[in-house]
């Protein structure tokens, strides 16, 4: 179906308008809201993943450009003492840096550990309200403990 579209557009770039409308015109309402709807999607999904629906030496040919230059940023890392997380960030793919969003804001609420831990340090800082620590009665009683 893909490359039907692919041939109809480089052949008669109006071909493809002229179908659009003759479904349009063919199918009820609630079809043609469906088809609208979904194609916004999938142009949102490939804006937002980077998804390009090009050929395969066009893919591969980008592939190899993409890891030049990840090549050439990392020698430049290597260099440096301390990395700019924003320099990072910038070299990811739009799906890594949704990733990286979700692991760093999204996971930690979600997480058992992440809970936990903080239930563990509110408990501490409870306790530490509570109880003043008096250090010459610790010293007192490591003094004892050693005796």
């Amino acid at each position: 179906s893909d490359e039907a579209n692919k041939v109809a557009e480089k052949d008669d770039p109006l071909s493809m308008k002229e179908v659009e409308q003759a479904m349009n015109e063919l199918e009820d309402e609630s079809d043609v809201e469906a088809r609208r709807n979904l194609k916004l999607e999938t142009d949102a999904q490939e804006n937002e993943f980077g998804d390009s629906s090009g050929s395969e030496e066009e893919e591969e040919k980008n592939e190899d450009e993409l890891d030049h230059d990840l090549e050439k940023e990392i020698s430049s890392w290597q260099g440096k003492s301390n990395v700019d997380v924003s320099t990072v960030e910038a070299s990811l793919l739009p799906i890594e840096r949704y990733a990286l969003n979700v692991r760093e804001k999204v996971d930690p609420y979600l997480s058992l550990y992440y809970r936990s831990d903080e239930q563990r340090r509110k408990d501490l800082e409870d306790n530490a309200a509570e109880e003043p620590i008096d250090i010459e009665q610790i010293e007192a009683e490591k003094d004892a403990d050693l005796k």
